[in-house]
């Protein structure tokens, strides 16, 4: 009988707890299936640096997969591309000296190695899981560290091993090189072991990641501080990326077909980047790397101020980045040939109201229009730069007074009265060179510029020529009634392809005609062609824009061309480079030298007046530096003369390598065949498409 009580009342204890374990697995099983509504970007922390969102993280690592071995491992000239200084101190910094070894090891090897540990757990499928989603990978920068958080949906099969702790055990099976796991209130800490450094090197402390779930989202990161606000975010504490209006205006700025479109996109907090990376030095000013790309190299302006120097201004003050908070990008990676991007970026409106942006107020005002520019132009161009903003706005708020009175600066002040609202800059490879293909040392191009003139009469190219010789010499304008003015230089007309020209002629002495600047001169031909005012150094040039108005075949902008077939109608600025053609003209062997003359003067002791550098020395000596002897003294002279062959070494060796990077950049770039870009000006900001085309 008692052995009947026990075995009674020991089945009923079984059943309790097989009832009990049941409940316990049923409720776990019942809350592993809870969802949060809203998207990833309304649980990450509002104060974010960047933020890289992948919509389809398996579909995304194929299309990026393919694209590395078709779009670049498989191209004969990406060897070339990898020896650049442009790739290795860019992109060469994150990926390593080899893209096939970062591809082989820490992407394919990387999925390999994960594959091969849940294999052995038996959960192949729940590493699947995690990583075939959508994916949030979010850094921020928090003193002289950068830390980031990752977001991404799980299936409930995750979320239910996630309720019994057996997460942990999965993804570390055990081992002396696995991570150790903490679990403790909802949140896992992985210690990961230290990693094997380079000889001579200390090894960086491993960062614990804090792992989490919250619903179906898994939370990752390094920073107690970005783990814990997605933790609020998620009980409704604190506002999450998502409802910040700066996110939001700038993710806003694309629609939600160009964002299907991306294989990846980007957003960045431009103030936030401002407010923490350190400031760089760019042409003598200390500046944010946000803002550190507006502007041309100095040594580049020096070769010609009175031509770059406003052209360096144009870019500085119309390029200035200042105005934005944000950006916004996209990347289209499912076209192994072109790698189509988009840029969004949005400006803030308070900022823009102030006097210094005036210019650009007035000018992203404009409507865009379409680049009719293309169809005059032949598409085995070297480069061309449209901007659509009034010759006005340039000659008065953008130009500085020493601009207004250069080379450029003649043109703009006669243009102005003209009513030109758009810029364009072309320049042609050697088969359209004129005669005179060098000044001072610098390589001249076939080169042209046109101005966006609607309504314009024919005879305006006439007026232009006159205009730039009143400015050029000084003269006053011709008025009615007027003597004859003696000049040595006029406007005359002629015919080219059945079209009026107007080109400069010249009744000095024969030994002024062979001057380079007379015979410069000469070559200037100029024509109104549909609503384009042009004026270029090449009838060639000239002939081809007359014809192709009407016969556009041969031009980059022909009906159908690739690529600009497949960018918007229309657009506010563009840019169009030919990599190979561009490379061919800056390895010029005259324009080398006086790059490297202009970066490395031997005759500017390191970089300095001699006599301001003498004077220091003597002062160095205890001497009086302003008194003429103490410049002679032998100690000065000597210590003078050792650094003025230190630093003529130093112009061999560093003039060397600044002329065999020049030379490695200009081949690396031909992996590229083209670039082109069409940007509108928007109500919020600007947005860029652009689309780079690989050979």
């Amino acid at each position: 009988m008692q052995v009947v009580k026990v075995a009674k009342w020991t089945g009923l204890a079984a059943g309790v707890v097989l009832a009990a374990l049941a409940g316990f697995v049923g409720t776990r099983y019942a809350s592993s299936g809870s969802e949060f509504e809203g998207k990833l970007e309304d649980l990450a922390p509002a104060e974010l640096c960047s933020v890289i969102r992948i919509d389809d993280l398996g579909k995304r690592q194929k299309e990026i997969r393919e694209f590395l071995d078709d779009g670049f491992l498989s191209r004969p000239r990406f060897g070339q591309l990898e020896q650049a200084s442009v790739w290795r101190d860019n992109l060469g910094k994150t990926v390593g000296p080899s893209l096939a070894d970062f591809k082989d090891k820490k992407i394919d090897g990387g999925l390999k190695r994960g594959e091969a540990q849940l294999r052995d757990a038996g959960n192949l499928a729940l590493f699947r899981d995690v990583l075939g989603g959508e994916l949030l990978l979010c850094t921020d920068i928090e003193g002289d560290a950068s830390h980031f958080v990752a977001l991404s949906r799980v299936s409930r099969k995750v979320r239910f091993y996630w309720q019994f702790a057996g997460f942990a055990p999965v993804f570390a099976p055990g081992g002396p090189a696995s991570p150790q796991m903490e679990f403790d209130g909802g949140v896992m800490r992985v210690k990961l072991p230290a990693s094997p450094s380079p000889e001579g090197e200390a090894a960086p402390k491993p960062r614990d990641l804090l792992v989490t779930l919250l619903d179906d989202v898994l939370v990752i990161s390094d920073s107690p501080r970005l783990l814990n606000a997605c933790i609020l975010a998620h009980r409704g504490e604190a506002q999450g990326l998502g409802k910040g209006t700066r996110f939001k205006a700038a993710r806003d700025m694309a629609d939600d077909d160009a964002r299907a479109r991306h294989s990846l996109s980007v957003y960045l907090d431009l103030d936030r980047l401002r407010s923490r990376l350190k400031l760089i030095e760019r042409n003598g000013q200390m500046v944010s790397p946000v803002d550190a790309y507006n502007g041309l190299p100095q040594n580049v302006v020096k070769l010609n101020y009175d031509v770059l120097g406003p052209i360096n201004r144009i870019v500085e003050k119309d390029l200035d980045t200042r105005p934005f908070a944000a950006a916004y990008y996209g990347v289209d990676l499912s076209d192994t040939s072109a790698i189509t991007f988009d840029q969004y970026l949005l400006a803030d409106e308070e900022r823009l109201r102030s006097p210094q942006y005036a210019h650009l107020r007035q000018t992203w005002a404009q409507p865009g229009a379409r680049p009719t520019q293309l169809q005059i132009l032949p598409d085995d161009l070297v480069m061309q730069v449209s901007y659509r903003q009034s010759l006005e706005v340039i000659n008065n708020q953008v130009l500085d007074d020493a601009s207004r009175m250069s080379f450029i600066g003649d043109f703009t002040r006669v243009l102005q009265t003209i009513k030109a609202e758009e810029v364009v800059m072309g320049v042609a490879p050697r088969s359209y060179q004129p005669d005179v293909t060098e000044i001072s040392g610098v390589p001249l191009p076939a080169f042209v510029f046109a101005f966006r003139t609607p309504g314009a009469a024919p005879e305006s190219a006439g007026t232009l020529l006159n205009g730039f010789l009143d400015n050029l010499f000084g003269r006053k304008p011709q008025n009615p009634g007027d003597p004859p003015r003696k000049t040595t230089r006029s406007v005359r007309t002629e015919t080219l392809a059945g079209q009026t020209v107007y080109g400069l002629d010249f009744t000095g002495d024969e030994a002024e005609r062979q001057s380079n600047s007379t015979r410069l001169t000469l070559q200037t031909v100029s024509a109104l062609v549909g609503e384009w005012l042009v004026i270029t150094n090449s009838r060639r040039l000239l002939e081809f824009a007359v014809t192709a108005k009407n016969r556009p075949q041969g031009s980059i902008g022909r009906p159908g061309a690739l690529p600009v077939a497949d960018l918007p109608h229309a657009a506010n600025a563009t840019i169009y480079a030919e990599f190979e053609r561009v490379g061919a003209f800056i390895t010029e062997g005259n324009l080398l030298k006086t790059l490297r003359d202009a970066k490395f003067n031997v005759n500017l002791v390191e970089g300095r007046d001699p006599g301001a550098l003498r004077r220091e020395i003597a002062q160095s000596f205890g001497l009086n530096p302003q008194d003429v002897k103490s410049l002679s003294d032998p100690r000065v002279s000597a210590e003078y003369d050792r650094r003025k062959n230190a630093w003529v070494e130093t112009c061999r060796v560093e003039g060397d390598k600044y002329v065999n990077s020049l030379i490695s950049d200009a081949r690396g770039l031909s992996f590229f065949k083209d670039l082109t870009v069409f940007t509108a000006f928007e109500e919020r900001g600007l947005h860029a498409r652009g689309i780079l085309r690989i050979r």
